[in-house]
């Protein structure tokens, strides 16, 4: 069962790096990055896609500074969200589910 289950999460990440993989290379295939980025600022929409995506960056990069155990850490694992986006920030935060579930659960403070 347990050999099952490693050979399961071992394909699903192959793909899941296959299925990355040919997203980004679709997107730099296909135009260039500060022409399509003149287009999107010019837009409303597009100043606020961009305003709340980088609000998410601000929160992601917080949340494994604060997870980590040393800031050295903390660094290499947020080092990658300004390559692959939000992306990273879902394969880090299932990665860490549990420990974050369990910190977060746990009482620190004095109950009133």
């Amino acid at each position: 069962m347990t050999a099952a289950r490693v050979a399961l999460g071992l394909i699903s990440l192959i793909l899941a790096a296959i299925t990355l993989s040919g997203v980004f290379a679709n997107a730099n295939l296909h135009g260039d990055f500060f022409d399509q980025m003149h287009v999107f600022m010019v837009l409303p929409w597009g100043r606020d896609v961009l305003a709340q995506s980088l609000a998410g960056f601000a929160a992601v990069i917080l949340m494994i500074w604060l997870f980590e155990r040393t800031w050295i850490q903390a660094l290499l694992l947020c080092l990658p969200l300004l390559i692959l986006g939000h992306a990273w920030s879902a394969l880090w935060l299932a990665w860490r589910l549990p420990k974050v579930a369990a910190r977060l659960s746990r009482p620190d403070w004095p109950s009133v």
